[in-house]
């Protein structure tokens, strides 16, 4: 019986070393991922790119012109609205991570601000897009989706979690992932 428990036990162990797999690889549109930290992230342009979302947990939301070359950026929301400290936190974060991500992409000039005067920062709205500058805003709102009129796009989430699968959305499209 002590042999039985001996063999289990090193199998065990070595079945482990050998197998177990601490951060499990999936392909999709040939771009490998892996999960780090509760994050999918994928190799674009010898930078990680990191997303909540798997592509596959996004593609309810539409997203058909994928055109995406800025000379400038700027993601924006309306801190005034009556959010809930989470989806305001949500937005917060969505343009962070935007921020960053496209300059991992390549896009160098990235701006975060609001679509409303605040702090004493003038409104950036969708009248400023240009072919060479694009806005994106973030809001909540009653459906999750990605609306654009030219060079304004709008990313919207019923809730904080729905507007950062619509920002993963939105990257992957710009990305060609998706």
């Amino acid at each position: 019986m002590t042999i039985f428990f001996a063999f289990i036990l090193v199998t065990s162990i070595l079945g482990f070393a050998l197998g177990g797999n601490q951060n499990p690889k999936n392909i999709y549109n040939k771009h490998e991922f892996v999960q780090k930290n509760n994050l999918w992230v994928t190799e674009i342009n010898n930078e990680d790119i990191e997303f909540i979302y798997y592509p596959d947990a996004t593609l309810d939301i539409n997203f058909e012109d994928t055109t995406f070359e800025p000379l400038i950026a700027y993601i924006v929301s309306n801190p005034l609205l009556n959010y809930t400290i989470n989806d305001l936190q949500s937005i917060d974060f969505a343009k962070y991570e935007l921020k960053n991500t496209f300059e991992k992409l390549g896009y160098e000039n990235n701006n975060i601000g609001f679509n409303v005067a605040y702090n004493n920062q003038e409104p950036i709205t969708c009248e400023k897009s240009t072919p060479t500058i694009y806005v994106i805003n973030l809001e909540i709102g009653n459906t999750t989706n990605i609306q654009r009129k030219n060079n304004c796009i709008t990313l919207t989430g019923t809730n904080g979690n729905e507007l950062l699968r619509a920002k993963d959305r939105f990257v992957y499209g710009i990305t060609k992932i998706v």
